[in-house]
């Protein structure tokens, strides 16, 4: 590999020469200053069928590798199908090892390449200013519930729950549009001004693009520490700073915000349990209040200790899916999502994130985010939230529109 390491102000969100390559991952953290950029594969794991997890753990060994896993892999790891209509054609899994890598810390620059006219030129286009351009977007809309749809949905859910085949389960609704004039790489930067998140990311691969302002850590790993840190509980933001101190205070006191986050937390630290060393299994942190630009959350942190030679697959048949984006029971609240979800979810409440040769990794969840699939022009976004006994539909409804207000700010021309 050939090195150059150079000093920048900031690390852009707007990068138009991206479209030079047809298999990019940027993973960006705003606020910390941080990011990370592989260009290019040099190789490729792509999984589809069956074992895909094993298939990917032993392609896995002593690479660095980016890239994501969609949510329907719960389908090899119980025993699930997904029988939804999907918005994107895309497989199971799919990650690539780097031609270029690109590391950013508080305006300091490193770059990896394969080649070193690569790295050169990758120093040169970041250092350029790039004129923000953008064509006019037209949307089509080809798919959405309604209100009244997605309320008579909710109340589906909710006979569930009084029956005690559920305690809590996450309802989401997916929005399908025909896109002329979609520029992912406008649309990211747009995407990062309005909502900067610490788990952003913005991925390509052939013509499939995922542009995401995700708040939520699903998991990381570094040595034997696993570390989950789930998000429920959510409320808008206020631009006067006492009525946003009073909104602080009615997240923090809400029962139902609070319910749902212990009753993640609780299926969070079953799922760790099953590969955690004997009484390792934490909560270091329970509804604390984090605010970002436009809304507030509740997360909480759960840790374990885990054995050194455990493997990703087993550890990812243990969590995934994320319980933040299922409920609990885990397993019976998948089944009941798909037969009243009206499609497949996909890459949506999956994970996105990096790998490293020593396998320690960072995934994110997938939410907060915009799909586009280059080839027919369809671009989709979903959201959702929580359903327990106490939900109120009219409220549920609002409260996931709140998570796609700043997605629909980015769309406007």
């Amino acid at each position: 590999m050939h090195r150059i390491e150079f000093e920048l102000d900031h690390f852009p969100s707007y990068l138009p020469w991206l479209s030079e390559y047809r298999h990019f991952c940027l993973l960006l953290d705003p606020s910390a200053s941080k990011a990370s950029l592989a260009i290019g594969a040099s190789s490729l794991f792509m999984a589809i069928e069956r074992n895909a997890l094993g298939d990917f753990s032993k392609w896995l060994e002593n690479k660095r590798a980016f890239g994501y896993i969609s949510y329907d892999l719960k389908n090899e790891i119980e025993a699930l199908e997904s029988r939804n209509p999907s918005a994107h054609n895309i497989p199971e899994i799919q990650f690539f090892e780097a031609e270029c890598l690109i590391e950013y810390s508080e305006g300091r620059v490193c770059i990896d390449s394969k080649k070193p006219e690569l790295g050169v030129r990758v120093q040169s286009l970041l250092l350029q200013e790039h004129p923000q351009e953008h064509s006019h977007l037209e949307l089509t809309p080809i798919k959405s519930l309604s209100r009244d749809e997605y309320l008579n949905q909710i109340k589906l859910v909710q006979g569930h729950l009084q029956r005690g085949d559920i305690y809590e389960m996450n309802f989401c609704q997916e929005f399908v549009f025909k896109a002329k004039g979609f520029d992912p790489y406008w649309r990211f930067h747009r995407l990062m001004e309005e909502s900067p998140m610490p788990f952003s990311s913005f991925m390509r691969f052939d013509d499939f693009f995922s542009l995401s302002a995700s708040p939520e850590r699903f998991l990381k790993r570094v040595g034997t520490r696993l570390l989950s840190e789930p998000i429920k509980g959510s409320l808008r933001r206020s631009t006067d700073l006492k009525e946003d101190l009073i909104l602080q205070e009615q997240l923090k006191s809400s029962k139902k915000d609070k319910a749902e986050n212990i009753m993640i937390v609780d299926l969070v630290r079953n799922d760790l349990s099953r590969v955690a060393e004997k009484s390792s299994v934490q909560v270091e942190a329970l509804n604390e209040l984090h605010s970002f630009k436009g809304i507030h959350q509740l997360i909480s942190r759960v840790s374990c200790e885990i054995p050194p030679s455990i493997k990703i697959d087993d550890i990812l048949k243990s969590s995934f899916p994320m319980g933040s984006m299922t409920g609990a029971p885990k397993v019976s609240s998948m089944k009941i999502i798909e037969d009243l979800e009206n499609f497949k979810r996909s890459i949506f409440s999956g994970s996105i994130g990096h790998f490293q040769e020593n396998g320690d990794f960072d995934l994110n969840v997938v939410i907060r985010s915009l799909f586009f699939s280059e080839g027919n022009a369809t671009l989709s976004y979903a959201a959702g939230g929580a359903i327990t006994i106490l939900s109120d539909p009219a409220e549920e409804y609002e409260e996931s529109l709140l998570k796609l207000k700043a997605i629909r700010r980015v769309l406007e021309n």
